[in-house]
């Protein structure tokens, strides 16, 4: 995966409450509870100062796990500014005109 798309930010997670996992060059940035008072989903990525904060959010419908939202630390660069495309209706008989012309040309 890492050789295929060099530049991704890759996230291995799961509930990796049975398997003490080590990963070389990979670091965990889950450091809140995630089952009542456990830590239990884990989160690893090489990216050690990709994000500066774990929030624990409320249970996800009957799950008994928390949602986890990471914050990313880098900032944008710019924002860039909306963009507005307008749209026009064409009239019926020129939609007929144009498909007319494309049907003779092939």
């Amino acid at each position: 995966m890492e050789t295929k798309y060099p530049d991704a930010c890759i996230l291995l997670m799961g509930d990796f409450d049975q398997l003490p996992i080590k990963l070389n060059n990979y670091y965990q940035i889950i450091n809140k509870p995630t089952r009542n008072n456990k830590l239990l989903d884990k989160c690893f990525t090489r990216v050690k100062s990709g994000y500066s904060h774990c929030h624990q959010l409320a249970k996800l419908g009957f799950s008994d796990h928390y949602v986890m939202q990471l914050i990313p630390s880098y900032k944008p660069l710019s924002k860039s500014k909306p963009t507005y495309v307008t749209h026009r209706k064409y009239l019926d008989e020129n939609c007929k005109a144009l498909q007319a012309s494309l049907d003779i040309t092939l």
